[in-house]
């Protein structure tokens, strides 16, 4: 499982953000991926998302993530950025 880490993100900017970006900048922070259920659960602490809300955004997020060119699945729901592994 992911160590617990300390994220520069700011309320403010965070409230405009989309969700996608957010677990771009929270993966970027990290030095290793991330369980998807840690991004959503750091993404909903950060917007001050009740849990019912993040609930009804998780399926559309995911989707988002799985379709994004900036990320990939290193495993069971583990993601990280795509930049950081080679492609041959």
């Amino acid at each position: 499982m992911a160590k617990q880490e300390t994220f520069n993100l700011s309320p403010d900017p965070v409230n405009e953000m989309p969700m996608v970006d957010i677990v771009y900048v929270l993966l970027k922070q990290s030095d290793e991926p991330l369980y998807y259920r840690d991004l959503v659960k750091r993404i909903a602490d950060l917007k001050e998302y009740s849990e019912e809300d993040m609930l009804s955004y998780m399926a559309q997020l995911y989707t988002e993530v799985n379709i994004d060119g900036r990320f990939i699945c290193v495993g069971r729901n583990l993601w990280d950025l795509k930049e950081r592994y080679t492609m041959e």
